[in-house]
């Protein structure tokens, strides 16, 4: 299951209470907005790189 790293615990485990999950590409993405603003998300190469990985996917979402 593609998903399931971030559902279940070493993608293989139901989370627990108390469990303390990670996402250092997350964690980067935010100081990347908290260093560029807001129109960051919109444009530029923050923008490309999630309009290009919902691509890959066949989703709907382009930058505009």
């Amino acid at each position: 299951m593609e998903n399931a790293p971030g559902f279940l615990k070493d993608g293989l485990f139901a989370w627990e209470a108390g469990d303390i999950a990670t996402n250092p590409e997350l964690a980067e993405t935010y100081r990347y907005l908290a260093e560029n603003g807001p129109q960051a998300f919109y444009k530029g190469e923050l923008a490309d790189k999630i309009s290009n990985l919902i691509e890959s996917k066949e989703g709907f979402l382009r930058k505009t």
